[in-house]
C-alpha cells in the first residue's frame, strides 16, 4: 500500500448525526440523552478526521453512542459508521471493517459505511475488496464524491487496474478542480492512443 492515501480518506459519515435521520423529530424526547452522546461521537469523528488521529476519549464517546442507539436501526447504523471513522484514524482496520459491516446490516443505505469499509480494506492490503465497496458506495450518492473516486483510483492502482485508476483520478479532478492531489497523481500516467489494426 502506498503512502499517498494521507487525508484523502472519505469520512463523510463523521458529519452524520441523529439530526439527519428522518425519524429524529418524532423521537426527540426519548433520545435527548442519546442525541447529546451521538453529537459528541459525530464531533469526535469530525475532529479525528481533521487531526488524522483519534483519542481514547473519542472512542469512548462513540462506544457510548453505539450502546445508546440499540433501539433504533438507523441511529445504530449512524453511530457505528461514526465510530468506524475513529477506528480508521487509529489504524484499527479490522475494527473499522467490523463496525461498517454491522452498520450495513442495520441500514444498507448508508454510503459512508461502504466508503469507510472500502478505505479500511485498502489500508489492510485488500484493494479488490476496497474497489467493490467503493463502487457500491457510488450507487448510494455519498458525500465528497471526489474523495470516493480518488480512493477507488488508489485501490484500482494497487490491484493492477491502471486504466481504471487513471479514469478515477481524472473523475476526482473533474469533480474538484481546485484539489491538487488528483492532478498530481495524473502526472504519473501517460495515455497512449492505439492505432487501429488495418
Amino acid at each position: 500500500m502506498s503512502l499517498k492515501i494521507s487525508f484523502a480518506i472519505a469520512t463523510a459519515a463523521a458529519i452524520v448525526s441523529f439530526a439527519a435521520t428522518p425519524s429524529y423529530a418524532q423521537t426527540q424526547r426519548s433520545f435527548s440523552g442519546a442525541e447529546n452522546i451521538a453529537y459528541q461521537c459525530s464531533a469526535a469523528a469530525i475532529a479525528a478526521q481533521d487531526k488524522g488521529t483519534a483519542t481514547e476519549g473519542d472512542l469512548a464517546a462513540c462506544d457510548m453512542a453505539v450502546r445508546l442507539s440499540k433501539n433504533s436501526r438507523s441511529h445504530l447504523a449512524i453511530a457505528l459508521t461514526n465510530r468506524s471513522v475513529i477506528h480508521l484514524m487509529r489504524n484499527e482496520y479490522d475494527a473499522t471493517i467490523a463496525d461498517t459491516s454491522e452498520a450495513l446490516l442495520w441500514d444498507s443505505k448508508v454510503p459512508e459505511a461502504l466508503v469507510n469499509r472500502g478505505v479500511a480494506q485498502m489500508m489492510a492490503g485488500r484493494p479488490r475488496d476496497a474497489v467493490t465497496d467503493l463502487t457500491a458506495s457510488l450507487k448510494l450518492s455519498p458525500s465528497n464524491l471526489e474523495r470516493v473516486y480518488f480512493n477507488r483510483a488508489m485501490a484500482r492502482e494497487d490491484s493492477g487496474d491502471l486504466p481504471g485508476a487513471y479514469l478515477d483520478y481524472r473523475k476526482a479532478s473533474q469533480l474538484s478542480p481546485s484539489w491538487d492531489r488528483p492532478k498530481e497523481e495524473l502526472k504519473r500516467f501517460t495515455v497512449v492512443q492505439k492505432s487501429p489494426i488495418s
